[in-house]
């Protein structure tokens, strides 16, 4: 009988995994929904395989190569996961050693699996270590039995146990899950009521069901069940052709068919008037106000004449009601004549013109101004002179009025002068000049020529090195005399002989002597100056104390010093904080010099604020800002943060109201004719002309001499009686609104 092919898989695992006492776990786990498989050890072997096991896997395979084809696509796909999860250990209880692992074997095609163990490796588990010793190798054969039958719900089993009876495991075969029908429609859906559907496992018998949509439901096109009038909306009844089940729809009210209609208030000018429609329909009125139409005025008559200086009035008239209103008339304002000189002007006062209005008699005046004085051209009352200015008189015309004016002195008028003293080239003349008006004289003076004649000069001083000397000029005229200088002759100095030889300390002199008069002068040999070599240190400086270098002259051994300054290389400590730092203050950290105990400063900069994540001290609500405190963990200093408020938690309070029934048309009796149709014999009334027939044949046929052989009609008021007209209306006794929870605080709901 052939086996199924998860029962060949299941071997070939077996044979792969176990070693040579086999497993003492039996614990399983399926790795695959089809395929059993073995729970995995602590711990896999790696020995060799021996030449019994290779020569078996050789004739498992060649036996079992058929069966086993359509199997081993699957075990190879699978191997990786399998492999890792399919080990057994194998512990001997006379010494808890690990055992060796096992080659891997193939399935065999009976469903028996043999396994060889090599025992001459052993791995000791415990801190001793014992001898190793050599084991018999020995090779499970498995025989396996389904021993329990997997279900839809539960797992199989299946049991491998050892040919020579040393040994058994187990494997668990997954449950198959179930299988389940196309499913039968058990409720039917109907258009409001979902119904179901039963699915039922073809193995087990097991049912499950699903839930079919109602269908909802279909409805016709609609029925008027209640027609529209007027004022009133009509109803539209929808059925569903499946159930029955019906909805309704308003019809909209048709409106009112108003008439064009007919003036029942004339309007005036100040009134408005009224127009009034009725329906063709169901004879409800409705009113429009015609506007009134306003006053047509005539073009006015002047009621009050203007005058000069007050307003008239312009009464003007309505022409169809009589209305008046008035509007003021400009005055006319004063008609002045030409005018009259009432008081004349003169040189020096103002004159007066005055003007009458021609039509109310009043004055008003205008300034003449004065003409000012009209003078003559003047007349010489005193003659000027050479010295002293004269005076002319100027005289009005109109009154004699008078003013002077000064006439300029003439001055003296010279003729051109006689030379009364002629002048010589030493001294000056006189030139004198008389005025031909008055005799007065004046006189100029004539300055020396100066054009001396002096002869060539006579030599009356000789020059020397240091004077100058003199030489006289006289004049051969009028013996005048004037000198001038000979320049010196200056000195004839010789090029000099060095009188003092110069030192590097002091100056050396050199004299120079004039070769005409022997005057001599000096000047100056300056001093050499020291010649310094490039020095000796003769002190070395330290870090609190300068050096000293000296330098001496190569020529005369002249020495000076100069300071070599200290080092300034101290050898700091590594400085001790004197003042610690605050978040807000510097410190100071001060070193010192190990070998002259000078002392500097750092500045250490301020630690700064370190604030915490703050604390909620004013919690936000929805009408104010919280406040968040933000504390310094070093100083306690602290500073806070606005939170903003939080938003409001609206309650929503639902529109509140009731239906009222309200009066839209009051109810009204209307008088109408209607026509009668009389007996002329009894004088019945009846109502129409077949009521009215039929009584004169019953009447004839009853009684031929009736006098009840014709009749007549007659218009007769009639009283009809309309009632009110209402609708019922929603009125809202309290709108809705939001309210928020915690402030209560309302707002209009959106």
């Amino acid at each position: 009988m052939k086996k199924p092919a998860w029962l060949l898989a299941t071997a070939l695992i077996v044979a792969m995994s176990f070693t040579a006492c086999g497993p003492k776990n039996t614990d399983t786990v399926s790795k695959d929904d089809n395929t059993p498989v073995v729970s995995e050890s602590t711990e896999k072997s790696s020995d060799k395989i021996t030449s019994e096991d290779k020569t078996s896997d050789k004739n498992v395979d060649k036996q079992d190569s058929e069966k086993t084809e359509s199997t081993e696509s699957t075990d190879v796909s699978k191997k990786d996961d399998t492999t890792k999860s399919e080990s057994v250990s194998d512990k001997k209880s006379d010494n808890k050693s690990n055992s060796n692992s096992t080659s891997n074997k193939k399935k065999t095609g009976t469903g028996t699996t043999k396994r060889n163990t090599d025992s001459k490796k052993n791995t000791n588990s415990g801190s001793t270590k014992k001898p190793e010793t050599k084991t018999e190798v020995h090779t499970h054969e498995y025989n396996h039995v389904v021993t329990k039958e997997p279900t839809c719900t539960e797992d199989g089993v299946m049991t491998y146990t050892c040919v020579k009876g040393d040994n058994t495991y187990t494997v668990t075969i997954k449950a198959k899950g179930h299988s389940y029908d196309n499913g039968k429609v058990t409720t039917k859906a109907t258009c409001t009521n979902d119904g179901i559907k039963t699915f039922t496992c073809k193995a087990c018998g097991h049912t499950k069901t699903e839930s079919i949509k109602a269908t909802g439901h279909k409805y016709d096109n609609g029925v008027i069940t209640k027609e529209p009038t007027c004022v009133d909306a009509g109803v539209k009844t929808y059925t569903c052709k499946t159930c029955g089940n019906t909805y309704t729809e308003n019809v909209k009210a048709k409106s009112h068919s108003y008439d064009n209609g007919v003036v029942t208030t004339q309007p005036t000018c100040t009134k408005a008037g009224i127009k009034t429609f009725t329906c063709k329909v169901c004879g409800n009125t409705l009113i429009e106000e015609i506007k009134a139409l306003g006053h047509s005025y005539d073009n006015g008559v002047i009621t009050k004449e203007p005058t000069c200086t007050e307003a008239g009035i312009k009464t003007f008239t309505c022409k169809i009601c009589g209305d008046t209103y008035t509007e003021d008339v400009k005055a006319k304002g004063h008609s002045y004549d030409n005018g009259i000189v009432t008081v004349k002007e003169t040189c020096t006062t103002d004159g007066v013109k005055t003007y009458t209005c021609k039509d109310c008699g009043n004055t008003k005046t205008e300034v003449i101004p004065a003409k000012g004085h009209t003078y003559d051209d003047g007349v010489i009352t005193t003659q000027p002179t050479c010295t002293k200015a004269g005076v002319k008189t100027f005289t009005c015309k109109v009154c004699g009025d008078t003013h002077t004016e000064e006439i300029k002195a003439l001055g003296h008028a010279y003729d051109n002068g006689v030379i009364t003293t002629p002048a010589t080239c030493g001294k000056d003349g006189i030139k004198t000049f008389t005025c031909e008006t008055c005799g007065n004289t004046k006189t100029e003076v004539i300055k020396a020529t100066g054009n001396h004649t002096y002869d060539n000069g006579v030599i009356t001083k000789e020059p020397t090195c240091t004077e100058k000397g003199v030489k006289t000029y006289t004049c051969t005229v009028c013996g005048n005399t004037h000198t001038e200088d000979i320049d010196a002759l200056n000195h004839a100095y010789d090029e000099g002989v060095v009188t003092k030889e110069p030192t590097c300390t002091e100056a050396g002199v050199k004299t120079f002597t004039c070769k005409t008069c022997n005057d001599t002068y000096t000047k100056e040999i300056k001093a050499l100056g020291h010649s310094y070599d490039d020095g000796v240190v003769t002190k070395e400086p330290t870090c609190y104390e300068e050096g000293v270098k000296t330098f001496t002259c190569k020529t005369c051994g002249n020495t000076y010093t100069k300071s070599i300054p200290t080092t300034d290389a101290h050898v700091y400590d590594d400085g001790v904080i004197t003042k610690a730092p605050t978040c807000t203050e510097t410190g100071i950290k001060t070193y010192t010099c190990t070998i002259c105990h000078k002392t500097k400063t750092e500045e250490i900069s301020a630690t700064g604020h370190h604030y915490d994540d703050g604390v909620i001290t004013t919690p936000a609500t929805c009408t104010t800002d919280g406040v968040k405190t933000y504390t310094c963990t070093g100083c306690g200093n602290s500073y806070t943060k606005s939170i903003p408020m939080t938003d409001h938690d609206w309650l929503h309070h639902a529109e509140e109201g009731h239906n009222e029934t309200v009066v839209i048309k009051e109810a009204y009796n209307e008088e109408v004719l209607e026509p009668r149709y009389i007996c002329n014999g009894c004088g019945k009334s009846f109502t129409n002309t077949t009521d009215v027939c039929n009584h004169l044949i019953l009447a004839n046929r009853e009684n031929p001499d009736t006098p009840c052989g014709n009749y007549h009609s007659e218009a007769v008021k009639v009283t009809i009686h309309h009632p009110a007209e209402t609708k019922t209306v929603y009125v809202v006794d309290k709108k809705a609104y939001d309210e928020c929870k915690h402030c209560h605080k309302t707002r209009e709901s959106k």
